[in-house]
């Protein structure tokens, strides 16, 4: 079963080591004994614990203390992206993405590629690292990966706070993070699901296999595409949708069920939870930027607030185009709010209000489920 391209588990596993040797848990429960000098008696200086130079961690102190961690979560195509450059450009953090260290069902992602490795648990089994009173749990082997991992980069910069992007895999990204990582921040991004559902076609036509992508597209999808592409106003005039067969509420179930979970387990991160909404950031970018940079401990200085909302334009990531110019092909689209109101048919907006209409009021896109 593949783990990760570039590794096999034993591989992994070999590195990993050196956490359980200090000790390391996410919660702090380790033998807190101070490595023994090597000459006692001569006055000899102490020697490191193992693995204390591999993983930067100071003996009998927690990852969660030591590492300014925080993650960007939400839905694809919500705004996960812009956000994270906005970030990179402050002078204090450090975002970049994506790890893909959370979704324990998901052979790509972290927790789920060693929690389904057969080698990897044939290992855990059998070393006499593991075989203790208080066997590390896979958690606590994914949260030291994750912290070593982000510190090492962090530790080759200049700056601080260290943030991963971390769009919904599973719908229970976030109790995952609060039981893995339960001292980061999360910050939540989230956007109209009409729009998102937009953006996922563009999307999905982009990488489909005859434009070099992984995705498979029907016949009716290609067809779709291509007609739009070939002229965006006509297929607009024709109302046709740009949504094949069921898609649009595939869509809205998977938008609602992924966000309402995120926000509802909220609760266990406290504190250390930030939610924004897209519109908000679109029309008031200086103050949402400075109210996260405030939640995150960074400097939230007005004008370095601004720097970073221009570092990362529409203008500067789409190469010079203006906001609401659409590149149908282009990552970065269009980036306006509201654009589903020029492709949705009222059959669009009957079904995705039928499938979601409780969170787009919830959210504030909507006043009631009438359509």
């Amino acid at each position: 079963m593949p783990i990760f391209e570039y590794r096999r588990a034993f591989e992994i596993a070999r590195h990993i080591k050196a956490f359980l040797e200090v000790g390391l848990t996410r919660n702090g429960s380790r033998d807190s004994r101070k490595p023994e000098s090597r000459d006692a008696g001569s006055g000899g200086s102490q020697r490191p614990v193992a693995g204390e130079e591999l993983n930067g961690l100071r003996a009998g102190s927690t990852p969660d203390e030591d590492l300014p961690l925080f993650f960007l979560i939400g839905r694809s195509k919500s705004g996960t992206s812009w956000l994270m450059r906005l970030f990179n450009s402050h002078p204090e953090i450090l975002c970049r993405g994506e790890g893909k260290f959370f979704g324990k069902g998901k052979s790509n992602a972290l927790h789920g590629a060693l929690a389904r490795s057969k080698e990897f648990n044939r290992w855990l089994g059998h070393n006499p690292w593991t075989l203790r009173d208080q066997d590390p749990n896979l958690e606590d082997i994914v949260a030291n990966t994750i912290n070593y991992l982000m510190q090492e980069k962090l530790r080759k910069t200049n700056k601080k706070i260290v943030g991963d992007k971390s769009p919904f895999t599973t719908p229970g990204v976030v109790e995952e993070i609060s039981s893995i990582c339960p001292g980061a921040k999360v910050v939540h991004i989230v956007r109209d699901g009409r729009d998102v559902a937009v953006s996922s076609v563009h999307h999905q036509w982009n990488n489909a296999t005859d434009q070099g992508g992984r995705r498979k597209l029907s016949r009716e999808k290609v067809e779709k595409r291509e007609a739009y592409r070939k002229d965006p106003e006509t297929f607009g005039a024709s109302g046709e949708s740009i949504f094949a067969g069921g898609h649009v509420a595939e869509i809205a179930r998977s938008w609602s069920k992924s966000v309402s979970t995120a926000m509802e387990d909220a609760a266990l991160l406290g504190d250390n939870y930030c939610q924004v909404r897209y519109e908000d950031l679109l029309a008031e970018p200086v103050g949402e930027v400075m109210r996260l940079l405030e939640f995150l401990g960074a400097d939230s200085d007005e004008e370095l607030a601004r720097r970073c909302v221009e570092a990362a334009s529409f203008e500067q990531l789409s190469g010079g185009r203006t906001q609401g110019e659409e590149a149908s092909s282009s990552f970065y689209r269009k980036g306006i709010a509201g654009d589903w109101k020029n492709h949705f048919t009222e059959e669009d907006r009957r079904v995705f209000k039928e499938e979601a209409g409780e969170l787009l009021i919830r959210l504030g896109y909507e006043d009631d489920l009438d359509w």
